[in-house]
């Protein structure tokens, strides 16, 4: 196993420190199941993760391509291809020791998980976000979260998630934090 990176090489979350908070503070009161985030780039959300998964005894899935962004559409999506490349498995690895990490394309990537109780979805992209939402939302336990880091800040997440959840297609509605993302409870 990886030696944990001490405190001084651990990354800064490129989400801020209220969110960071909120989002954890959700994941913490859902029923029994794990977590999963989806699009960890250097870890600076998925450490926090981590410590509270171990906290109460909960599985971790991490995943990411760590080659930056898979897909670009033209007119909806603001990342190029291969944004957010720097990043790195052995790193997140050290930083995350009781996690599962995966590295590849999600869904493509995804491994066997148990019943999933938080999802943090983080993948900056339409089609990232639709196809991560569309596969998780079956594996959620009732009462659990389904957390969009990027929706509704980003056009394109934005679009993914209201076609998913905006007009209740699977009869569950996107709320909004005070910290202005967009989530569902299950």
């Amino acid at each position: 196993m990886p030696e944990p990176l001490e405190p001084a090489e651990a990354p800064n979350a490129l989400i801020g420190p209220n969110t960071i908070e909120q989002l954890l503070l959700c994941a913490r009161g859902t029923p029994a199941g794990c977590f999963v985030e989806v699009g960890v780039f250097q870890g600076g959300s998925a450490m926090h993760l981590n410590a509270l998964a171990e906290e109460q005894n909960r599985a971790l899935y991490l995943y990411d391509t760590f080659q930056g962004m898979p897909w670009f559409e033209e007119g909806l999506d603001c990342h190029p291809l291969g944004d957010f490349a720097n990043t790195n498995l052995e790193r997140v690895q050290r930083l995350c020791p009781g996690a599962i990490i995966t590295a590849g394309i999600f869904p493509e990537s995804a491994v066997e998980m148990p019943p999933i109780s938080f999802a943090h979805i983080d993948v900056d992209n339409y089609r990232s976000v639709l196809e991560t939402a569309a596969y998780l939302k079956d594996r959620m336990v009732s009462g659990g979260v389904m957390w969009f880091d990027d929706s509704p800040c980003l056009a394109s997440a934005a679009k993914a998630t209201k076609e998913l959840f905006g007009q209740s297609d699977y009869g569950r509605a996107l709320k909004l934090s005070f910290t202005g993302q967009h989530y569902v409870t299950f």
